[in-house]
Formats: C-alpha cells, structure tokens, sequence
C-alpha cells in the first residue's frame, strides 16, 4: 500500500500505516495485561483503550490511502491525532460491538466489555449498563455528525468514516455471526453476496 501510494501520489505513507498498527498492538496488550490480572478498568479508562482495540482507526488509515484521498498536510496532521471523526466513528464500532457480543465474550473469560465496566463502576444492573452504553451511542452519534463538517478530510473519506459506524449496527445487530452462531449472519451475506436478486 505504501508503495503504491508513493508511486500513484508521491507520498511515502509507511510511516502512517506504521504508526497504526503500532497503536493497535499496544492498545491490545494493555487489554492482556488486564486480563492477566483479572483488572477491571472503570468505563473511562476502558473507552479510553478500547476505541483503538477496535481497530476502526486502524481501518481508517487504512481506507485513507487505498481509497486515494487527497494527501494534504492538515488531512494527515487530523489522521494521526486522532481526530474527532475518527473517534466517534470507533467508539460507536466499539460500542456496538460490545452490545452484542458481551454476554458471550464474558461466558468465555474474555476481557470486560464497556457494559461490565459500567455494571462493576456504578453497581448497576446488566440492563441499566446496556441503556447507558445506548445512549452513549446516541450521543457519539450526535457529536459526529457535527464534527463531520469540521474537518480537512474530504468528503468521500468522511462518508467512509460515516458508513464505518453506520455499519456498526448492521453488523452487530443481531450478534456478531462469531460469539454466537445464530446463523442470521449467514443468511444476511448469503443474500446480499450470493443469492441472485429476482
């Protein structure tokens, strides 16, 4: 990727795509630590990791490059500190994602989901923690959609962003197809990817 954006734009993005996934490795080694020591984070602590071990920002770098945008020196300034846009988009993915595969992820030991860090924090009940993380969502969804049009990013790598997070609910709207194999999943990619339109 790195070459070929060097050689279709001129720019030499290795360092950038470096820097991501250096990011998303470190963001998932914190999250072994913790589970090496059964350390429960408060919600702030874990959003605060958990938006980077969703590897949406990841991604974003990613969809920068490959999808051509326009390499200007305030775009890239905005991609790698960690702009609004891209953190609201992978906190709504995060979140999400935690909604739907939290209760299987827990059944296997695997590390809290922002719905335990909630319930251990504030001592609150599985359903008070799922109706907060909902309207956390809300909200991050409010203040992307101000902070989309506050931005140096073009607007089709907004829209990527956008439908980054939009697909969130998709995605995880009925489980993850992986957590628990309900095989809704299935059906949806089979409709949309294999089986013809009549």
């Amino acid at each position: 990727m790195a070459y070929t954006t060097l050689k279709e734009q001129g720019y030499f993005a290795l360092q950038h795509l470096n820097k991501a996934w250096e990011n998303f490795c470190r963001s998932m080694l914190v999250e072994a630590k913790w589970s090496k020591k059964n350390y429960m984070p408060t919600l702030e602590e874990y959003l605060a990791n958990a938006w980077i071990s969703s590897s949406t920002p990841l991604v974003h770098v990613h969809a920068f490059f490959a999808s051509k945008q326009k390499i200007t020196a305030e775009a890239l300034d905005c991609l790698n500190s960690e702009s609004d846009l891209v953190y609201y988009s992978s906190i709504i993915f995060r979140l999400c994602n935690d909604l739907a595969t939290s209760s299987a992820e827990q059944e296997r030991g695997d590390v809290p989901s922002a719905i335990q860090c909630y319930m251990c924090e504030m001592n609150a009940t599985e359903k008070v923690a799922r109706e907060k993380i909902r309207d956390i969502i809300k909200e991050t969804w409010r203040k992307m959609n101000k902070s989309a049009s506050h931005t140096p990013f073009s607007p089709s790598f907004v829209n990527i962003i956008e439908n980054h997070a939009r697909n969130a609910h998709c995605f995880y709207q009925h489980g993850d197809g992986i957590s628990v194999q309900d095989h809704v999943g299935k059906k949806r990619v089979q409709a949309l990817l294999v089986k013809p339109i009549v």
